[in-house]
């Protein structure tokens, strides 16, 4: 699952809401950033392997357990 926000504080609250017993992590994704897209993202681990996969640009911000 990977999810794009514009702002941190909208990933943080998807992320607080969403969570339950799946562990996930905030982006920022490098190259929509480049764009002036969304580019902070909730992603679970199953999105995580998927960027890594097609070896995304990206950096982890926080996790949220």
């Amino acid at each position: 699952m990977l999810k794009y926000f514009k702002t941190l504080k909208s990933a943080q609250r998807y992320a607080n809401n969403n969570s339950g017993s799946e562990i996930l992590a905030i982006l920022i994704d490098k190259e929509a950033k480049d764009f002036g897209d969304d580019h902070y993202v909730v992603a679970s681990q199953s999105g995580l392997n998927h960027l890594n996969q097609m070896n995304w640009d990206y950096d982890i911000v926080e996790t949220w357990e």
